[in-house]
């Protein structure tokens, strides 16, 4: 006989006060009891993830097969609530390659019945192109000092911060020209949102730069009567562009984003991804260092190789609730290593019965 592995997430509150362990989850808003009112607000979630309004959708959402699903959270919502993009169904079904969030908002995946996840729901940074919602400006990401630039190698950029900081830049030059300084972490949480972008590395002889990692994007799964999840979401941080010839700095990973689930039951044996990606090498006289790596397991996303045996080398981004990782310095008059981004936030409303969770970060 098989285990079962029993974790309850149980917030208090909700919209409305309508979550309890023996209250219903669902209700109209502003209506008595017994009142008919086909036009009223509904709301799910829980507070401060209440999604409310006048949701009536018709249709399943179904998606399968290798081609999978590209969502545009600038264009192809249902509903744009709290600036959220709301795709509303009857129920979701995510297999076979499954959906890749891209866009300028976080996007919240609301079924009246249930959502089923086999396959895989992608709001991943790639490189320097941010997931759902981590674009805007506003978000409140705070930025540490540059990284110093040097002919004789380049300080390598900071990882993003955002729950956790990033790693700081390697230094350039051996030591004379120092890395970039992370931001301070951001918090409290308190609405979905993308994650925060690493910084660029510092130029050596050249001034064409790679940019740094973005922030992973924002994604929220609401399911008014069950949730089961065998597969991934993944919202982590991209990684931070390569050092460019001759000997500039890498560039900082980007930090996880933000996953949040809410169902009355949830099963399965999920694996949740929000973690940072890794920091870029730096360069030497005369190769790039390489670009760092993409956060695809639970596992610390890599930082990238420098250019010669000496550059720096990038920072792994975070793992579990740790900070990203520093850069490298150089050692050979070359430039500096990119830090590592920091970790997201992943937040389960709920009964979880899970057979087994891979996590990074933990569920808070």
């Amino acid at each position: 006989m098989r285990a079962t592995a029993v974790i309850c997430v149980l917030a208090l509150g909700g919209c409305r006060g309508l979550l309890g362990i023996d209250e219903p989850i669902v209700g109209d808003a502003g209506a008595a009891p017994g009142d008919s009112a086909p036009d009223a607000e509904t709301c799910y979630g829980v507070a401060p993830f209440e999604l409310c309004g006048t949701f009536a959708p018709t249709t399943d959402l179904v998606v399968s097969g290798f081609g999978g699903m590209v969502v545009d959270t600038a264009l192809d919502c249902d509903a744009v609530v709290r600036g959220w993009c709301v795709i509303a169904r009857t129920s979701i079904t995510i297999a076979g390659a499954g959906l890749k969030a891209t866009g300028s908002r976080p996007l919240a995946l609301l079924a009246l019945g249930s959502i089923d996840v086999s396959g895989q729901i992608r709001a991943d940074a790639e490189g320097a192109t941010p997931g759902p919602g981590a674009t805007d400006l506003t978000l409140g990401c705070h930025v540490g000092a540059p990284p110093s630039p040097g002919l004789n190698g380049g300080g390598g950029g900071a990882g993003g911060s955002f729950v956790t900081a990033g790693g700081a830049g390697g230094a350039g030059n051996v030591g004379a020209n120092p890395g970039g300084t992370p931001g301070t972490p951001v918090g409290p949480i308190s609405d979905l949102r993308g994650g925060c972008s690493g910084g660029t590395g510092a130029p050596g002889n050249t001034l064409a730069l790679d940019p740094g990692g973005a922030g992973g994007g924002g994604v929220y799964l609401l399911a008014a009567t069950s949730m089961n999840i065998t597969g991934t979401i993944n919202a982590s941080g991209g990684g931070g562009g390569r050092g460019r010839q001759s000997k500039s700095g890498g560039s900082g990973g980007g930090s996880g984003g933000m996953i949040v689930l809410w169902s009355p039951m949830l099963t399965g044996s999920p694996t949740l991804i929000a973690s940072g990606g890794g920091g870029g090498g730096g360069a030497d006289n005369g190769a790039n260092g390489t670009p760092g790596g993409e956060g695809l397991t639970i596992l610390a996303a890599l930082g990238g190789a420098g250019g010669s045996q000496g550059a720096g080398v990038g920072g792994k981004g975070s793992l579990g609730m740790g900070p990203g990782l520093a850069g490298g310095d150089d050692n050979t008059s070359a430039g500096g290593g990119g830090g590592g981004g920091g970790g997201g936030v992943l937040r389960i409303f709920g009964t979880a019965q899970w057979t087994s969770l891979a996590a990074s970060p933990p569920a808070s």
